[in-house]
């Protein structure tokens, strides 16, 4: 079992597999088994993980179940049991009851286990519970595991998590610095490579960006553009449509999408990018969207939402819904099309709401929830504000500040806020929310909106002429 291990943390799964079925055969001589239930469930469990790697998920998932059988045999439960089992778990995506047995399996650890072994036991848990989506909790484990003894391309990948998962929390500070940890641990050897080391420091520039050091951005996309690394890479590109959108340049940022989804779609990208690029058509899809929607290209928008349709995941599900209402309503002028679209708004919220009742019953956090449906809760609010609903918008935009919003997209919310107070008959409401959108002191291209409204708004106090 052990040489076949091996074999599999070498990547030679064909091997591996032909290995740990011997040490399978060897459980059951003579039709009895010669180890416990827990020793066949992980040399199941290392075969399943042999299978898929080879594409066979039918295998895999056949081997997966006989493996689950096993555990559920044992009456010695032991650390080893539960870990298994957690893991067992955790690959069916029933994640609270995997992160249970993880927890029971750290207690029963006795005080002679080494450290670092159960510092990758503490990894195990973390990652379940990011799984989960409860990311304080998760951030929580992975620091934890940093105060072990962590061999060198371990530690990088864990410092890497960590700042992933203050990423999503919208700590900008604490991801950057994990970050740049990653790559310092051992030269991002173990981050896989040139493709890790391109996506920690695209990482390290949307910390920048998101906190609206837009300076600091361009000028890490300008070196990045400079290296052989990363000038050609996916993340680059990303990080220019971003930085293009946030300044107001939409049909360049656009133009760039484009093209960067041509040379995914063609493999212009070697075998080394494989990996990434699903995630990454996925982020640029909503990125082209919400593009088109800017634009004012309704059509182009509906045609490329249709890429979201067909995602197993409910918060893209929502953002696909709330996309489809932006461009029906640019595109709908009659009275009872409209009025349908309004209620599908209601609908998507509630929905959104009940979500997030549903996750901090089952135990998350108020910014675990709000990490996860920050983003479509800001879609939705401007599909609110296209079908001039100024007090949903409103509603939305104020659930979006309370969901801890990056700096970047401050001046945006804002600056919407305040248009919805001015559509509603509230100037002195308007103006104080585009002077939070002038006084954030991030130069996006909303605060210049919203500095240019304020000019209006001053001009209309004067009687010069009329806010609308």
């Amino acid at each position: 079992m052990t040489l076949g291990t091996l074999y599999l943390r070498s990547q030679r799964f064909a091997e591996g597999e032909a290995h740990l079925r011997t040490a399978l055969a060897a459980c059951h001589r003579r039709g009895k088994l010669t180890v416990d239930s827990t020793t066949e469930a992980q040399i199941r469990s290392n075969i399943a993980i042999a299978l898929e790697s080879q594409g066979d998920t039918v295998g895999a998932a056949a081997e997966r179940d006989l493996a689950s059988h096993c555990l559920l045999n044992e009456k010695n439960r032991n650390y080893s049991w539960h870990f298994l089992r957690a893991s067992d778990l955790q690959t069916r995506m029933q994640y609270s009851e995997a992160v249970q047995e993880y927890k029971t399996g750290l207690k029963k650890l006795p005080s002679s286990y080494p450290a670092s072994l159960r510092g990758q036991e503490i990894i195990a848990l973390a990652s379940c519970l990011s799984g989960w989506e409860h990311t304080t909790e998760a951030l929580s484990c992975w620091k934890q595991a940093l105060d072990g003894s962590l061999p060198s391309d371990i530690l990088s990948k864990v410092y890497f998590m960590t700042g992933m998962e203050c990423h999503k929390l919208n700590r900008f500070e604490d991801a950057e610095h994990y970050y740049t940890a990653a790559i310092e641990a051992d030269n991002h050897k173990a981050l896989g490579g040139r493709v890790r080391g391109a996506i920690i420091r695209w990482q390290i520039a949307e910390t920048q960006l998101m906190r609206g050091n837009l300076q600091n951005a361009r000028q890490l996309l300008n070196h990045y553009l400079d290296s052989v690394d990363m000038k050609n890479s996916p993340a680059t590109e990303l990080l220019a449509c971003d930085i293009d959108t946030v300044e107001g340049s939409f049909r360049d940022a656009k133009n760039r999408a484009k093209h960067l989804q041509q040379s995914i779609d063609s493999g212009s990208f070697d075998s080394d990018w494989r990996e990434m690029l699903p995630g990454f058509k996925t982020s640029l899809c909503l990125r082209l969207v919400g593009l088109h929607i800017l634009l004012n290209e309704p059509k182009n928008a509906l045609a490329e939402v249709e890429n979201l349709r067909l995602e197993n995941d409910e918060v893209l599900k929502w953002c696909y819904e709330a996309f489809c209402v932006t461009a029906q309503a640019q595109l709908e002028t009659k009275k009872e099309c409209r009025a349908a679209l309004e209620a599908q708004v209601i609908d998507i919220k509630q929905r959104i709401e009940n979500d997030f009742a549903r996750r901090l019953d089952e135990g998350a956090e108020v910014d675990d929830a709000a990490a996860v449906l920050r983003q479509p809760t800001n879609f939705l609010a401007y599909a609110a504000l296209t079908l001039k609903m100024y007090d949903t918008c409103l509603q939305l935009y104020k659930r979006n500040l309370e969901m801890n919003s990056s700096p970047v997209n401050l001046p945006g919310v804002h600056c919407f806020i305040g248009e919805c107070h001015a559509a509603l008959g509230n100037p002195q409401d308007a103006r104080i929310a585009w002077q939070n959108a002038v006084t954030s002191g991030i130069d996006t291209y909303y605060a210049r909106i919203a500095s240019q409204h304020l000019t209006k708004h001053q001009a209309a106090v004067k009687g010069t002429v009329k806010l609308n």
